[in-house]
């Protein structure tokens, strides 16, 4: 992990795990009850939406543009969450190859990501599941390398 996505941690830090619907499962299981709120880039992969469907979890999508999640929306959709007094369980992104889109989130908008995660207070579930397929360039770094602070699944 620290060779290919520049995360420090643990073998105490890793769970092992079948594939990112296991692992979707297993979070969804520990972090959310129907009626809770998760924020979710707007194309998504099918798994995912179905997984929250089935739960009964309220959706709120933000659109993706070329480099990843729009971040200004998802700003706003964190203000109008807080002023209904709402608070996400998380944000859902898949930030390097993007499914379906393919996208690669720049590594900008993985620092201002962070930074609403924490002014908010709202943890990223980050999906790191297609970055190997990363192949005319070197993967970005995943979120949980910039800071060691940030709360991410």
């Amino acid at each position: 992990l620290k060779a290919s996505a520049s995360i420090r941690c643990s073998e105490k830090e890793i769970l092992v795990v079948s594939g990112s619907l296991q692992a979707l499962d297993l979070v969804n299981q520990t972090f959310l009850k129907k009626g809770d709120t998760v924020i979710i880039e707007e194309e998504n992969y099918g798994g995912t939406i179905s997984r929250l469907k089935k739960i009964g979890v309220k959706m709120v999508g933000v659109p993706l543009e070329r480099d990843g999640m729009n971040i200004t929306e998802l700003e706003q959709v964190l203000q109008d969450l807080e002023q209904k007094g709402v608070n996400p369980r998380y944000i859902y992104t898949i930030p390097t190859i993007q499914n379906p889109t393919g996208t690669i989130m720049s590594v900008q908008k993985r620092k201002a990501l962070i930074a609403l995660s924490k002014k908010y207070n709202v943890p990223i579930f980050e999906d790191d599941c297609y970055a190997d397929l990363v192949f005319e360039k070197k993967r970005p770094p995943a979120l949980k390398s910039f800071d060691d602070d940030v709360y991410v699944i």
